[in-house]
């Protein structure tokens, strides 16, 4: 006879288990976080001090008003636009802890699979939600996430094509993800701040960016036919609908 702790796992819900080509090969951490890595759990995570440091920065306005010359305000009206844009799900690609756009989320009436690397910073981004809104968190590396092609309504990538060698591999991957008609949101730093250009060197020399590119680079890796294309500091953002 079945015991109470032979009772099968809470299954996905069913518009992320659409999205999967294995849904199976995800399994629960905690509340509305799963992942993809095979025994992991909330008590067995390392700690990732390199994405737990990206995410106390990514909060602090000091610090994007004086590296980058970033207004959060234009951080938060992207992702708006993002969630705006289409009523079906929504992918964030590397979320990070959500900290400045949990609200937004938390709020929004779009079902949305939020997607992270870093287990620490998932469980904290699922803190920052106040179990508010119709969402999946993924712990995942890229390569493992089993996404379908042309599956979501929109794809959001956001701060993050600076820190990939290979930008235009990584955005035709995402926008393989959206459905014909659906919709892309990059966002990057780039050249053409004369103090943050500096910034962007040091840290690519260091390691922790790929080689820093300009806005004009960033577009051309876009595979929009008539991408929208906004500068604000430090950032280019990009968006657009996926053919």
């Amino acid at each position: 006879m079945p015991t109470p702790f032979d009772r099968p796992e809470s299954p996905l819900p069913g518009w992320c288990a659409d999205l999967l080509d294995r849904p199976d090969a995800l399994h629960r951490v905690s509340g509305r976080v799963w992942s993809t890595t095979p025994g992991l759990s909330a008590r067995s995570a390392p700690r990732d001090r390199g994405a737990e440091g990206y995410d106390a920065l990514a909060a602090s306005r000091g610090y994007l008003r004086t590296a980058w010359g970033l207004d959060p305000v234009d951080q938060r009206s992207f992702a708006r636009s993002a969630l705006a844009s289409r009523r079906g799900p929504l992918v964030d690609v590397a979320c990070g802890g959500l900290a400045l756009t949990a609200d937004l989320y938390a709020r929004s009436r779009r079902p949305l699979l939020l997607v992270d690397r870093s287990l620490a910073v998932l469980l904290r981004a699922e803190e920052r939600l106040a179990r508010r809104g119709e969402v999946v968190l993924v712990q995942s590396d890229l390569d493992a996430l089993p996404l379908r092609d042309r599956a979501a309504d929109t794809v959001a990538c956001l701060g993050v094509v600076h820190l990939v060698p290979d930008a235009a591999a990584l955005v035709t991957r995402l926008a393989g993800w959206v459905r014909p008609g659906g919709t892309l949101y990059l966002s990057s730093l780039t050249r053409g701040r004369p103090g943050s250009d500096l910034l962007l060197d040091a840290m690519h020399r260091a390691g922790d960016l790929a080689p820093p590119r300009t806005p004009a680079e960033v577009v051309r890796s876009v595979p929009l036919t008539d991408p929208r294309v906004v500068q604000r500091g430090a950032m280019t953002y990009a968006d657009g609908v996926v053919a």
